[in-house]
């Protein structure tokens, strides 16, 4: 879901659609409908795909610069 995220421009939208699929899996993963963005993070013990896709931005701009 991330390949080539280093080169994205997320827009509000495109950062509304991620996070979207990002909770859709979640779910899936845990087998539950109804249940907090955060608890289930915080259950399943993974971080938000949005903040990886900032890291590995940061980590090639520094690596350009």
């Amino acid at each position: 879901m991330t390949h080539g995220s280093e080169f994205w421009t997320v827009t509000s939208a495109a950062n509304s659609k991620i996070q979207a699929a990002e909770m859709r899996v979640l779910r899936l993963i845990k087998g539950r409908k109804i249940f907090q963005n955060e608890d289930i993070r915080k259950e399943l013990n993974v971080k938000s795909i949005l903040r990886y896709v900032e890291e590995t931005q940061l980590r090639w701009f520094g690596h350009v610069k």
